[in-house]
């Protein structure tokens, strides 16, 4: 099972925000050609998904292939330990 680590809960929920997580969950059903067409498909601006690809191609959360971006994740789940403070 991989993991991905964030240093704090706020920095995991700025990198998963709900557009971000809608674009994870629109590649998860289908790998996209390209920006162009997760934008099409998502009605969102090309240069913010473009930004957004970025960030999560960088967090390890989308790989990408010769015939798209894709995520190979079911599922994300969050621990956050309140007693660590």
């Amino acid at each position: 099972m991989e993991r991905l680590y964030f240093l704090d809960a706020a920095t995991m929920l700025k990198v998963l925000s709900r557009q971000r997580l809608a674009l994870l969950s629109e590649l998860r059903r289908d790998k996209a050609a390209g920006v162009a067409d997760l934008a099409r498909r998502l009605r969102r601006n090309y240069k913010n998904v473009y930004d957004d690809v970025k960030l999560l191609k960088r967090a390890g959360l989308i790989d990408e292939d010769d015939r798209g971006a894709f995520v190979k994740f079911d599922r994300i789940r969050a621990d956050i330990d309140l007693a660590a403070r």
